[in-house]
């Protein structure tokens, strides 16, 4: 099954945090979009899909929800070995 990202999540990933970044402040500095895109060197459109990605959403970028390291072990590993070692503790000094 092939997964679909929302038209907004493809324009904020396309552009380098610098140009969002530099088209968001622009905008919140109250320039107008043509003046925007032309500071940014970027079209009118492009201007206002990331202001409206970056309302909507309220962040600037999209980074990736699994992109640190995995975990070695999960909650209910960990529960199995808190239970094996509490017992034990005493006679492991």
């Amino acid at each position: 099954m092939r997964k679909f990202r929302s038209y907004q999540s493809v324009i904020m990933t396309d552009f380098s945090d610098l140009k969002k970044g530099m088209i968001i402040g622009a905008r919140l500095a109250v320039a107008s979009v043509s003046r925007t895109a032309n500071l940014v060197d970027v079209s009118r459109t492009t201007v206002s899909r990331v202001m409206i990605a970056y309302t909507s959403l309220g962040k600037m970028s999209y980074s990736k929800h699994n992109s640190g390291r995995k975990l070695k072990l999960k909650d209910c590993d960990r529960r199995v070995l808190k239970r094996i070692i509490a017992p034990k503790r005493k006679t492991t000094l």
